[in-house]
């Protein structure tokens, strides 16, 4: 833990990666040392030279403390609630008798972001640092050493870092470098929370193919998208800059990851061979320009160290790269405990995408603690009076709308809940539900959601192939009649375990009367109406059953005949799963494996991307994952693998395999253990399932 005794110190605010430095006195009579550290924006500690722990860009992002929040797009009154997270490590191993010395190096990541100002001004301050010491003796007794005015400090070799644009070492700084006395800073009232999610790590290294050479100046291709960065050895003068696409002239092109107006670059002035590499940034790339004395050139995947605990293959390639890319684009868009809408240009948690992909991200990764601090962060950056959510989480600007994106704080922990089976999940996001309820509710016009915040964005549907013409109050009420729905579910386990008692009385019998007074709104504004027939919107009515037979029919044959979508993120799932839910397996493989242009995942494929695109047509990022929420009708809707009741405790296997497909398998890890599911029609026995398998 870090005690009250501790005291955050910082540096001069002009420097933005300084080094700490601090002694610690270790004697036989000990047995045991373990610090409580956090350095914000990150921080890496060193004792005796030697790095601690292999953990990267950490603590965890979150919405930190207060501050002013200047020059918003969007207007903010909003009250937060706001934590800070430390970090444990056992330092014993690194200790020697007598004095040893500390290091610790900070970078601003989020704490100290003040390049990219599109959202706002949206910084806290200088880097800052805090810790505590437990020093335990082998009698059983112990002591304490805090950060404190003792501690000094000096200029690191990085003069510029920044999470969007890159960092800029200098070596020779290293020779001017004094020591100087630190300024003790007041503590703020945010809570301090242990990090339990995973940090980022270093997961592999390839070695990327040269395509074009011109003088000091190399391209290189690293095979497929990702994010981290490149470690070279390096002399004098060098530059790395990083793109995801390259022109035609075979030179980087910045546009899907920000425009030249944000470059991701690394750059190093060295006097003599060394070893390159950033330490507080990471980058979005499949190209590398590297320009100046440089060799051994590898590209390295950084990511939250989470698990890949899916596998699937098909004869269909199409619906295998839909597998493979959303693996990789959601392991792309996870760092420093936040679940983001891409890796480069924006890199903020926006909840609308984050809901949208949660099912599949949960389901397919071993991604728990990670989602467990998100849902933190959403509840977190809830206004406390109005119940608003905001569109990112940690808060960090961008637009989004109440349904699609402010339903996160319902749909996200019921997701949660029904993987993992965490019933505690939810009670203690239940008070955040029902203030969102009664926002939602406080702005509806004759029961249908028609507004959110004065002067910002009431998004429904985002990035159709062509404008967007489904009405927004048709999707924000949708998802408001969604959550509800998933709130009368939860109501009912929190009762049936005894923990309903931050339920208010009235309020199951508020959500009923909203919930069918919602459904008639809808039914009377859209219905078999020109307005709910627009970009999947008659998928959107059928999911909250306004629709008959007759509509699904119809439904089933408008798509069948189309072959493909003209739906945006949230209706591309929604409508995927209706199909699959009512028995049109082959529309819906045959919507997953168009080839149209600027409208199919097969498109996507036939164009090389390796991540998904933000946009049909390849527009904008080439690393969304929120398009990707699909991946999980592979396994819930074809292989029908569903969990019948929380953490799969119970399972139901209900395949629903096309007729263009001879062979299918898939696998998911479950609480309940491993579920497999193998369909091939050249087999005497076509399928075979195994519940509860065992690593």
């Amino acid at each position: 833990m870090i005690r009250k005794e501790a005291k955050w110190v910082a540096a001069e605010p002009t420097c933005e990666a300084p080094i700490f430095c601090g002694e610690l006195n270790w004697s036989s009579e000990f047995e045991k040392a373990e610090i409580s550290i956090c350095g914000l924006g990150f921080f890496e500690l060193y004792i005796n030279g030697k790095k601690v722990s292999d953990d990267l860009l950490v603590p965890a992002w979150s919405d930190y403390e207060p501050r002013r929040n200047k020059r918003l797009l969007y207007p903010l009154q909003d009250t937060f609630t706001h934590r800070i997270y430390y970090l444990d490590y056992n330092i014993t191993a690194f200790l020697k008798e007598g004095k040893n010395a500390l290091e610790i190096w900070l970078g601003n990541g989020w704490y100290n972001q003040h390049e990219r100002n599109v959202e706002g001004d949206l910084r806290y301050g200088s880097p800052k640092l805090i810790y505590s010491i437990a020093l335990q003796k082998k009698d059983g007794t112990g002591s304490w050493v805090d950060s404190d005015e003792t501690l000094t400090w000096q200029d690191s070799p990085i003069y510029f870092n920044n999470v969007y644009y890159g960092e800029k070492w200098d070596f020779s700084r290293l020779n001017d470098r004094f020591l100087q006395p630190v300024r003790v800073l007041p503590r703020q009232e945010s809570e301090f929370c242990r990090q339990a999610c995973p940090a980022d790590k270093e997961v592999m290294a390839c070695t990327p193919i040269p395509v074009k050479r011109d003088g000091a100046r190399r391209i290189y291709d690293a095979g497929v998208n990702m994010t981290g960065y490149v470690r070279c050895r390096g002399i004098g003068h060098v530059m790395i800059r990083y793109a995801e696409e390259l022109d035609g002239e075979k030179e980087l092109d910045f546009s899907s990851a920000g425009g030249i107006a944000q470059i991701q670059c690394d750059e190093y002035v060295t006097e003599k061979w060394r070893v390159l590499q950033p330490k507080f940034s990471l980058k979005a790339f499949r190209y590398i320009e590297v320009i100046g004395e440089a060799e051994d050139v590898e590209a390295v995947t950084v990511h939250s160290d989470i698990a890949v605990t899916s596998g699937f293959s098909s004869d269909n390639e199409v619906l295998n790269w839909i597998y493979e890319t959303y693996v990789r684009t959601q392991l792309n868009n996870s760092h420093y405990g936040v679940v983001s809408d891409c890796p480069h240009r924006e890199r903020l948690g926006y909840t609308g995408d984050g809901q949208l992909t949660c099912r599949a991200g949960m389901m397919l990764l071993g991604s728990r603690e990670l989602y467990r601090k998100w849902i933190q962060d959403i509840m977190d950056c809830q206004d406390v009076n109005s119940g608003h959510v905001q569109h990112t989480a940690p808060f960090y600007g961008g637009g989004g709308g109440p349904g699609g994106w402010g339903g996160a704080v319902v749909i996200v922990p019921w997701q949660f809940y029904m993987q993992y089976g965490e019933l505690s999940v939810l009670a203690k996001c239940w008070p955040h539900m029902q203030k969102w309820f009664y926002y939602m509710k406080n702005h509806c016009e004759n029961d249908l959601v028609m507004t959110e915040e004065e002067g910002g964005w009431c998004l429904g549907d985002w990035c159709t192939p062509k404008k967007v013409q489904i009405p927004e109050p048709l999707v924000n009420t949708y998802y408001f009649i969604k959550a509800m729905e998933y709130m009368l579910r939860i109501i009912e386990s929190l009762r049936e375990h005894d923990q309903a008692d931050a339920i208010d009385e009235t309020v199951p019998d508020e959500i009923r009367n909203q919930l069918t007074a919602s459904r008639r709104a809808m039914k009377d504004a859209y219905y078999r109406k020109p307005e709910g027939m627009l970009q999947g919107a008659e998928a959107f009515l059928a999911d909250i059953g306004i629709a008959d037979e007759e509509d699904l029919l119809k439904l089933n044959e408008k798509y069948a005949k189309a072959g493909a979508y003209d739906t945006g993120i949230f209706g591309t799932y929604v409508l995927t799963g209706v199909l699959l839910e009512h028995g049109f397996a082959d529309t819906a493989y045959k919507l997953l494996t168009s080839e149209k242009e600027n409208a199919s995942f097969g498109y996507m494929k036939k164009c090389g991307a390796t991540a998904f695109w933000e946009n049909w047509n390849g527009a904008e990022s080439h690393d969304h994952p929120m398009f990707g929420a699909i991946a999980e009708y592979l396994f819930s809707g074809f292989l029908g693998i569903r969990a019948a009741a929380p953490g799969y405790s119970k399972v139901i296997i209900e395949p629903r395999i096309p007729s263009g497909v001879s062979r299918m398998e898939g696998e998911i890890l479950t609480p309940a253990g491993k579920i497999r599911v193998s369909f091939d029609r050249n087999r005497e026995k076509m399928f075979t399932a195994e519940v509860g398998a065992k690593e």
